[in-house]
């Protein structure tokens, strides 16, 4: 069979002490050699692009998704080629109810408030939905606008945190301290304790457990303090026997001597169920609930108090929670807050008639209301990739035993009815591997995983997924940065693939990026060569999906207290009026792995491993390639080369069971660098002074390629 090649080349500089691209720097131009492991011709994967090369959208500030979504945005999106959309879902990190349907019944008609479930019919075409804030919330942070608070130290005797009801073992068949809820109030610093009050709510805690922490156990990231409440080191139990005694709804501990804390952790063992005066939901007496804490010390009759009281995360204690109830008011909206609606992502050309992979609350949601969301897109007739249940839980305390248990619960619901529905999740934050002591057993991804299987419940998981934001630093040149994060994603991937989960299983990037940060090597070159290289070493590494994020057009903006760095996840820079000013480099970078490298869209293409000569002193490679074998028995291959003064003159080899064999180069050339694109900075107003699409030219038998330093070059022999 006579083979042809197709090479997507990304090529970085190496001098590393500087983050710019100096135009009028000195670059040399050294040999370089990829050699192709064909061997017997067996692929490391293989992906079919129109159902794994996607993009994700989120929900945003109110009146922005009308800026950012236009008609005419929209039509600038589609041109990036990018085939299917990832529906991200804000109301699951702002802890909020997520009315996905305007138009719906709460379990309490009569007074508008409960348990919500939308209407699987709409009179209308949902445009816009949103997320209601949650009364009986109990932590004090969360990882979305932060404009709430816990109601476990407000101050106020009628408010009441609750656990989720779905825990009860009345939903779960299993007693409570299976399931065990918790709470932990942070003392801002070590005191001295030797008393505990508790003002109930109802349901009550018939049996608790309680311990303590000290000043290591938690940190603080951009003003919010950290707790990892899993990590069992930390915590040590306080000495006291506890039997449960409940008088005027307070109950009043005290401990046999004086301890040092600073987090004081209370776990709920058994409910009492019971519910307040004039309840008629059974989720009401389901969980536990707590109207105020006090820690303090208790000398000489009289009682310091250490909580904090407010009604403002600023003002008050931090409190973290196990799990919240779902319980809201439809006076609880939070109108700043809009997610685009269903019809919308479908019907404005968004999802352009492909499959889109949704996400529904599951944290901060009922399974109900899940079930309905997946009727109302039946109903509809609209194409789904898949549902993802929850998103990133790893952030929100929940443990990932209760995790897997809501999972199952919303999960059996919608299989009985809908079988064929592809279910997954949950988006997490991250993999973090680096460190845990033992990933296998340690880690958020491995609990889940193992949970579910110890329930039987392992057909109800389809795929995984986790986003992935590799480059935080924001103060540290880039380059290097770069580099690294190949050897992070190989390892973190080789240790998910065949060690926590089974070597074949669906593995998903819903969110791919440079950083989670908005920061200016984003809008460089940095981005958009992460952006090729992350993408072509994940279906490598034997990734299922992708979705790359910024796709909606943005501004700039400096997320560093540290040193001045502007810059967004964005494709392209939005004027003062909302119209499209800009491509950044993300755009072409994108456009060409998607028009360019990875087809046809809609064809089975196998890849395989490749390495390169041309490493650094670490051993990271500066060139690294990623080969696809198309059907009609044409190649695609993506290079990676990070050296920031030197280009290359490469030559491609195959390797196969004769031996290793040069390949002649007669091919279609599309190639993007800094001739195409280089970036102006200045603060917000910062802009690309030249933006334009890769250049195309042609090679003929050629037996090297020439590769502009920090670039991306297509090659399609034929």
């Amino acid at each position: 069979m006579k083979i042809f090649f197709c090479f997507l080349i990304t090529c970085f500089l190496s001098n590393f002490s500087s983050c710019l691209i100096a135009q009028t720097s000195i670059v040399k131009t050294l040999p370089a050699e990829v050699i192709i492991d064909y061997g017997e011709g067996k692929p490391a994967n293989s992906f079919i692009p129109n159902q794994s090369l996607g993009f994700g959208i989120d929900g945003h500030e109110k009146g922005d998704n009308a800026t950012m979504l236009s008609a005419a945005n929209i039509i600038a999106v589609q041109t990036i080629g990018l085939h299917n959309l990832s529906y991200r879902l804000r109301t699951e990190l702002g802890m909020e109810a997520w009315h996905w349907n305007p138009e719906g019944h709460w379990s309490d008609e009569k007074d508008h408030q409960g348990y919500w479930v939308s209407d699987t019919n709409s009179t209308k075409p949902i445009e816009l939905s949103w997320g209601y804030f949650l009364p009986r919330r109990g932590n004090t942070f969360d990882q979305a606008e932060n404009n709430s608070y816990s109601r476990i130290d407000d101050g106020e005797e009628k408010t009441f945190w609750k656990s989720n009801p779905y825990l009860d073992a009345y939903f779960t068949g299993v007693p409570d301290s299976i399931h065990p809820q918790w709470i932990a109030v942070d003392l801002g610093k070590e005191k001295l304790i030797n008393q505990i009050v508790i003002h109930w709510a109802a349901p009550y805690a018939t049996d608790i457990r309680l311990e303590y922490a000290n000043d290591s156990a938690v940190s603080d990231f951009n003003g919010v303090t950290i707790l990892d409440p899993y990590k069992e080191s930390i915590w040590k139990p306080l000495p006291i026997v506890y039997r449960y005694l409940i008088k005027g709804g307070k109950s009043v501990i005290h401990l046999p001597k004086i301890i040092h804390a600073r987090v004081v952790r209370i776990d709920f063992l058994k409910s009492s169920h019971t519910a307040l005066p004039g309840s008629k939901d059974r989720r009401d007496s389901c969980g536990f609930a707590i109207r105020e804490i006090e820690v303090g010390i208790l000398k000489n009759g009289l009682f310091k108090n250490y909580v904090i009281k407010g009604k403002t995360n600023k003002t008050q204690s931090t409190v973290f929670v196990s799990t919240t109830d779902l319980w809201h008011r439809s006076t609880d909206k939070d109108v700043n807050t809009e997610q685009p609606g269903i019809d919308f992502i479908y019907k404005s050309g968004l999802a352009r008639k492909n499959p889109a992979l949704l996400a529904a609350g599951l944290v901060y949601d009922i399974p109900e209301n899940t079930l309905a969301l997946v009727k109302y897109l039946h109903r509809k007739h609209y194409p789904i990739l898949g549902l993802e249940l929850g998103e990133e839980p790893d952030g929100q305390y929940i443990s990932p035993q209760d995790f897997a248990e809501l999972y199952l619960q919303s999960a059996k619901k919608i299989k009985q009815e809908f079988p064929h529905m592809t279910l997954g999740g949950p988006s997490f934050q991250g993999l973090d591997f680096e460190y845990l002591d033992d990933p296998k057993v340690d880690s958020w991804q491995a609990k889940l995983y193992n949970q579910l299987k110890k329930r039987n419940g392992l057909s109800f998981f389809q795929f995984m997924s986790f986003e992935w934001y590799p480059l935080d630093d924001i103060c540290a040149p880039a380059p290097p940065q770069v580099i690294a994060q190949r050897a992070t994603l190989t390892t973190d991937i080789k240790l998910l693939l065949g060690n926590i989960l089974p070597a074949n299983f669906p593995l998903y990037i819903t969110e791919s990026g440079y950083s989670v940060l908005g920061i200016e090597p984003e809008v460089k070159m940095d981005g958009a060569v992460l952006n090729a290289d992350v993408t072509g070493q994940f279906f490598a590494l034997g990734g299922s999906k992708i979705f790359m994020y910024g796709v909606e057009p943005g501004y700039l903006m400096n997320e560093s207290d540290d040193c001045k760095s502007y810059g967004n996840l964005e494709y392209f820079g939005l004027n003062d009026e909302g119209k499209i000013k800009f491509r950044t480099g993300l755009y072409y970078s994108s456009w060409l792995c998607a028009q360019k490298w990875a087809q046809p869209a809609d064809k089975n293409l196998e890849i395989f491993n490749a390495y390169s000569n041309v490493k650094d002193v670490d051993g990271n490679e500066y060139l690294s390639a990623y080969p696809l074998l198309l059907p009609d028995g044409k190649w695609s291959v993506m290079l990676v080369n990070k050296n920031p003064n030197t280009s290359y003159n490469v030559s491609v080899e195959i390797q196969n069971q004769k031996g290793i064999h040069p390949l002649l180069l007669n091919a279609e050339v599309y190639q993007f660098s800094d001739k195409q694109y280089q970036w102006k900075a200045d603060d917000e107003n910062g802009y690309p002074r030249k933006s334009e699409m890769p250049e195309s030219f042609i090679l003929k038998g050629a037996q090297t390629v020439s590769l502009p330093a920090y670039s991306i070059t297509v090659l399609c022999q034929n």
